[in-house]
């Protein structure tokens, strides 16, 4: 689950673009490779069983890494209830995409799941106050059509399982928006575990009703799915530490690849035509409205004004 990341802010100016590059496509593997797994274990195992292991060994690389730095203290939070708000989003969105992946191909559930940057591009406006131009609308128009070309009523994948990839993008973008607010006084490291909370504590109160003894090698791909979501995470935060979000953008959508390899080499899926049309409409929709929010994040540097970035969007 990858889609929206190059929406996270980002350093104001550019540190190291080649190892940033580096970062992200790595991290991209790994968080694809989860999901990978996760379709996998979908399979033989109920959707709160996956969202609660997932979550609960994905805090381990978390705590090791603050372990290494020392960072305990990081951990502190002043903002409990913006946590637990972005910890209900984040169940929402693992939980949806994770039914997604139960319900659909992998490469058609990443696909529709890549409308994220379009959905925080609109939800920008009410929530964060953001000036969106006429160019920016039109791409999300755009980016609409390529999802309409994916799902094509009466003949592709319609029906409500394609609502479930979007509706985890719905609630991804509402995490970004809470993380812009959160983030103001929380550390990464405290975000990153408390993150994590909601899906872990209401996946345990679940356990006693769903439970499914995982086998030995299911434990296995637990364990890879968990650390490869938690350490991809790690990796996306320090790639977007190291350079701006217009550098890395387009290699985000590296997990449209992945998820067809795995959808080919695993279960013999591959995208059809009009799959791949509408992929890459909705990817240069995405990567249009990345490059315009540079431009206007430039432009209100130079002529700062109320209610958002300038420029004419």
């Amino acid at each position: 689950m990858t889609a929206g990341t190059a929406s996270l802010d980002a350093a104001d100016a550019p540190d190291n673009v080649p190892v940033g590059i580096g970062l992200i496509l790595v991290a991209v593997l790994l968080l694809s490779s989860m999901d990978a797994a996760i379709k996998l274990l979908g399979e033989r195992y109920p959707l709160m069983q996956l969202v609660f292991l997932r979550s609960l060994i994905g805090v381990v690389p978390v705590l090791a890494h603050v372990a290494v730095t020392r960072q305990w203290h990081a951990l502190r939070t002043r903002n409990m209830p913006g946590h637990l708000l972005r910890g209900v989003f984040s169940l929402c969105a693992m939980g949806l995409f994770f039914a997604s992946l139960q319900a659909l191909s992998l490469p058609d559930a990443t696909a529709l799941f890549f409308v994220a940057p379009l959905i925080m591009t609109a939800l920008s406006v009410p929530l964060l106050k953001e000036h969106v131009g006429p160019r920016r609308w039109a791409a999300v128009v755009v980016g609409l059509c390529g999802v309409l070309i994916i799902v094509r009523p009466g003949n592709g994948v319609f029906g409500w399982a394609a609502l479930l990839p979007m509706g985890a993008a719905l609630s991804y973008s509402l995490i970004i928006v809470a993380t812009r607010f959160v983030g103001r006084s929380e550390t990464a490291p405290a975000m990153a575990l408390w993150y994590t909370a909601v899906p872990i504590t209401v996946g345990a109160a679940a356990m006693p009703f769903v439970w499914v003894a995982p086998t030995p090698v299911d434990w296995l791909i637990f364990a890879a799915a968990g650390c490869c979501g938690g350490f991809g995470i790690l990796l996306l935060s320090a790639a977007f530490r190291l350079a701006p979000v217009g550098a890395l953008a387009p290699f985000d959508y590296t997990a449209l690849l992945w998820a067809a390899a795995w959808g080919w080499l695993i279960w013999s899926d591959l995208p059809d035509l009009w799959t791949l049309v509408g992929v890459a409409v909705i990817a240069a929709s995405g990567l249009y409205i990345i490059r315009r929010e540079a431009v206007a994040r430039r432009a209100a540097k130079k002529n700062p004004r109320p209610g958002g970035p300038g420029g004419d969007g």
